[in-house]
C-alpha cells in the first residue's frame, strides 16, 4: 500500500511540474500557498458536505434494506471507499471496501454488498444525464470544448444509461453470465460459493431497489450532491483563492468530464491524469499560473485528503483484508 501511495504522490508531482513547465513557470505553483485563506474553508466545508451525502446515501440505502446505519458510520464507509479507490488502480477497490467496512458494521455478506452495487447504479443514473448535459453545454459554450465534440453527448449518454439498466432491472441476467464464467477449469472450484453470493445478492438487491418513489429522489439527489461538492472544490480554489475567471457550471461540467475519463486510467486514483487533464481543459479558459495551483490544491484535498483520514479510520486493515482476499480468490 505504501507504494501505491508513493506512486500515486511521484504520479501527480510529476503532472503538475509538467504542466507548470510547459505552459508557465515551477513557481506559479507556489502561489498555492498565497491564495486567499476564505478559499480553503469553503473547500472543506464542500469537502464535508460531499462526505455527509455519501454517508446519507448509505444509510439511506441500509434502511431500505432493512438495516440500521448511522449517518456517520455510513460516512466512514463511504470515506473508506474512497481511500480504497484511491490505492488501486481505476479506483476498483471502492465496491470491496464499503462492503467489507459494512460487514464490519454486522451487515449479512450480501447485504453489505448489494449495497455497495447500488452505489454504483446511483452514480451511473447521476451520468446518464449529467455527462451529455456537460458535453453539450461546454461544446455550444464553446471556448473549452470543441464544438465538434458535441455528437459524443448521445452515446455517452446511452451507454451509462444501458450499465445502469443492467445492474438495476437485469441484475439476474447479468448473474448467470457471472456463473458461466465459473463454469471455466480455472474458476471452477469455486462456483459453489459463486452460486450462493449471487442468489443472495439478487435477493438483497430486490430489497433495496424495493423503496418509495421518496426514498429514490432522495437518493439521487444526494449522489448529484456527492459529486457536485467534489468537483465545486476546484472552483472555489481556482476564483476564491486565486482568482481565476471561471464560471461555476463550465467548471463543474469539466471537472465531472475529467473525473470520467479517470475510470479509464490505471493508475491508483487517477493520479497523473487528473492533474495533466485538468490543467489541459482549463488552460483554455483561465491563465496558466493560476490554473496549476488551483489543481494542486484540489487534487491535495479532494484525492490526498483521503489518503491521510483512511489509515485513521481503519484503512491499514481494511487494506490488508483486500488484499488477503485478492491472494486466496475470495468472491
Amino acid at each position: 500500500m505504501i507504494r501505491t501511495i508513493l506512486a500515486s504522490v511521484i504520479l501527480s508531482a510529476a503532472s503538475l511540474v509538467l504542466v507548470a513547465v510547459l505552459l508557465g513557470e515551477p513557481a506559479d505553483l507556489l502561489r498555492l500557498w498565497h491564495q486567499d485563506r476564505a478559499a480553503l474553508r469553503v473547500a472543506l466545508g464542500l469537502l464535508m458536505a460531499s462526505y455527509a451525502c455519501g454517508g446519507a446515501r448509505l444509510a439511506l440505502l441500509a434502511r431500505a434494506a432493512g438495516v440500521r446505519l448511522s449517518v456517520l458510520r455510513g460516512a466512514r464507509a463511504h470515506l473508506l471507499g474512497l481511500f480504497a479507490a484511491a490505492v488501486t488502480p481505476s479506483g476498483g477497490g471502492n465496491h470491496p471496501a464499503i462492503a467489507l467496512t459494512l460487514r464490519r458494521e454486522g451487515m449479512t455478506h450480501a447485504t453489505s454488498w448489494s449495497i455497495a452495487v447500488y452505489t454504483t447504479i446511483l452514480d451511473l443514473a447521476f451520468f446518464a444525464w449529467s455527462v451529455p448535459l456537460a458535453v453539450v453545454g461546454l461544446a455550444l459554450g464553446g471556448g473549452i470544448v470543441d464544438r465538434s465534440l458535441v455528437w459524443l453527448a448521445a452515446p455517452l449518454g446511452a451507454a451509462f444509461v444501458a450499465l445502469w439498466f443492467l445492474l438495476a432491472f437485469r441484475l439476474r441476467w447479468f448473474g448467470r453470465r457471472v456463473l458461466r464464467a465459473f463454469s471455466l477449469p480455472l474458476l471452477r472450484r469455486r462456483r459453489r460459493h459463486a452460486t450462493r453470493f449471487v442468489l443472495e445478492l439478487e435477493e438483497a438487491t430486490a430489497t433495496v431497489t424495493g423503496g418509495t418513489y421518496l426514498t429514490h429522489a432522495a437518493l439521487n439527489l444526494l449522489t448529484a450532491g456527492m459529486h457536485l461538492s467534489l468537483h465545486a472544490i476546484f472552483f472555489a480554489y481556482a476564483t476564491l483563492g486565486l482568482g481565476a475567471p471561471l464560471a461555476l457550471l463550465p467548471t463543474l461540467m469539466v471537472v465531472l468530464l475529467v473525473s470520467i475519463g479517470a475510470y479509464l486510467v490505471p493508475t491508483p486514483g487517477g493520479s497523473g491524469y487528473m492533474e495533466l487533464a485538468a490543467a489541459a481543459m482549463f488552460t483554455r479558459a483561465a491563465d496558466p499560473a493560476l490554473i496549476a495551483p488551483a489543481v494542486l490544491a484540489w487534487r491535495l484535498t479532494g484525492h490526498y485528503l483521503a489518503l491521510l483520514l483512511g489509515p485513521v479510520l481503519g484503512g491499514t486493515m481494511l487494506a490488508r483484508s483486500l488484499a488477503g482476499r485478492a491472494r486466496g480468490g475470495g468472491a
